[in-house]
């Protein structure tokens, strides 16, 4: 199996229970565990809370140097750190955007996640 992510140099090469594995171009493989309860904090801090929508753009880089760039937006209903304290627009329809085990498990308040690099 392999899945493309937002990301175009890192592929899903295995997905079961709560268990995301992925490689690179570089060839470097990782596994991340836990699910995600939307407790944004692993994105910026909000600029509206109540439901307001906050716009991100992300920048993707091609391997033939080519890029694009894609929008996200979300919603914040609560303080970064609680669990439900925000949701993107059309999460279940996007790639999965990729992140590493570096800084995981996430030393921000209320992330599930943990991660650990694969030979």
């Amino acid at each position: 199996m392999t899945t493309p992510t937002e990301d175009p140099t890192t592929w899903v090469t295995a997905q079961y229970d709560d268990v995301w594995e992925y490689e690179n171009t570089d060839g470097l493989r990782w596994r991340i565990t836990g699910t995600c309860n939307a407790c944004g904090a692993c994105e910026m801090p909000p600029a509206a809370i109540d439901g307001e929508p906050v716009t991100f753009t992300n920048l993707r880089i091609y391997l033939d140097g080519t890029s694009d760039e894609w929008t996200r937006t979300v919603r914040w209903y609560d303080e970064p750190g609680q669990p439900g304290a925000c949701i993107e627009e059309g999460y279940d329809q996007r790639r999965d955007i990729p992140l590493t085990p570096d800084g995981l498990p996430n030393p921000a308040q209320g992330c599930l996640l943990a991660g650990e690099w694969l030979p």
